[in-house]
């Protein structure tokens, strides 16, 4: 009985009379069955229409359902459902009576359907990551007769999914919070529902990270060093002046730098911490002694000119207040003044002292003795080198004058 076949039974054919159809339906494989028909009762000698069942081969009979009496003209449906006969093999009878000539019963589309439980091949889950709605469900199922379409529900039947193809192999459910989820499918058509296991899905925390440094505050001309302090390691650190797990305070300048440390965990979860680093400039430093040159014999000459004030004065490393330059010797000496500001930045300015030796001079006369009343007698004839001074009693300019020396050597 499919549904192509017109089956009538005609009162004035058979008066106060019967007619039956049956049909035999195996229903060891389903989990659902259901038949469904067409009916049409008109006449004022209609009797009835009753659909019975039978499971021990027509023995013993039981009815579903019956209909009595004129219906009119009109043409009803009716939908019986067969689940109590689920497991084994059942007859199906159709059973039509009149009560005189005037009445008319007739079938049409006569359909039964029966329905297979969905099979379940597997479960998977994949648990959210990072504090993100991102965990998945995918429900793997095998391709079964009689079933087009399933619906599945992951809050215990509250709601039901889209039809999804029988024979597509999977279906996932995404954007999944963490939590309990209660996993049924049934067949599209609403049968056959099953209970699958419950799945709970466990958020992987990111990752907790720390990062912190002994020293902040750095001149700008120490030298790069590798950084350190961020935990879990393996991250990376990124921010101004920094390359390669290195800082630079040269290259990030003086002011303030934000150093950042971030770490990945195999969930591909991130998380990061920051900690500012100040660069600080180096103080300007002059120095201006006052003067360039000294001779050997000078007195001890006191250091002074450096800016600001506060630093040291140093000679060849040795720091010194005072420059000698008789202990220094003949040559060019560079004085350099150091000073170190308040952030503990050093700078120093230099200056150059030269210090020169005494000149050889010989002075030789002629004669060694002379009287009172000579003329002035010029000295300049035994001198090296020449355009020195002349000085002593009687000496006016190169000229010795005996006269107003006086006696005596």
């Amino acid at each position: 009985m499919n549904g192509m076949y017109y089956l009538q039974a005609e009162s004035s054919l058979f008066p106060n009379g019967s007619a039956a159809v049956q049909t035999c339906l195996d229903l060891t494989s389903y989990c659902a069955s259901e038949i469904e028909f067409n009916y049409h009762m008109q006449g004022a000698d209609i009797g009835e229409l009753r659909v019975e069942a039978s499971v021990d081969n027509g023995a013993n009979w039981t009815t579903i359902w019956v209909e009595s009496g004129d219906q009119g003209a009109s043409w009803y449906v009716k939908l019986l459902d067969l689940d109590s006969y689920l497991g084994g093999t059942v007859l199906i009878r159709f059973t039509a009576t009149n009560n005189g000539a005037l009445g008319n019963i007739a079938l049409d589309n006569v359909r039964v359907r029966a329905f297979s439980e969905p099979s379940i091949s597997e479960i998977t889950q994949v648990d959210p990551t990072c504090e993100l709605d991102n965990g998945t469900i995918t429900v793997s199922f095998d391709d079964v007769i009689n079933t087009d379409s399933l619906n599945f529900s992951i809050d215990g039947a509250l709601t039901w999914s889209a039809a999804i193809a029988d024979n597509s192999g999977t279906t996932t459910f995404s954007d999944l919070a963490p939590g309990l989820y209660d996993l049924r499918v049934r067949n599209n058509d609403g049968f056959c529902e099953i209970d699958l296991s419950d799945v709970t899905l466990v958020n992987q925390a990111s990752p907790t990270v720390t990062f912190s440094m002994t020293d902040l505050d750095y001149c700008i001309d120490e030298g790069s060093f590798t950084l350190s302090g961020g935990l879990p390691a393996d991250g990376e650190y990124t921010g101004d002046g920094v390359s390669a797990g290195s800082f630079d305070p040269a290259v990030a300048g003086s002011g303030v730098h934000t150093i950042t440390y971030t770490f990945t965990d195999t969930n591909n979860c991130t998380d990061s911490e920051s900690v500012d680093i100040t660069v600080f400039a180096l103080p300007v430093v002059s120095l201006d002694l006052g003067t360039t040159t000294q001779c050997i014999d000078d007195n001890t000459l006191a250091l002074t000119g450096g800016l600001p004030a506060g630093g040291t004065y140093s000679v060849n490393g040795v720091t010194v207040n005072n420059f000698d330059a008789s202990t220094a010797g003949v040559g060019t000496h560079t004085i350099t003044y150091t000073y170190i500001d308040d952030d503990g930045c050093e700078n120093t300015a230099t200056d150059d002292i030269e210090v020169f030796d005494l000149p050889t001079v010989t002075f030789s006369l002629g004669d060694t003795q002379t009287c009172l009343d000579e003329s002035g007698y010029d000295l300049s004839g035994g001198v090296m080198p020449s355009g020195g001074t002349f000085s002593g009693d009687g000496i006016t300019g190169s000229v010795f004058d005996a006269n107003v020396a006086g006696e005596g050597t």
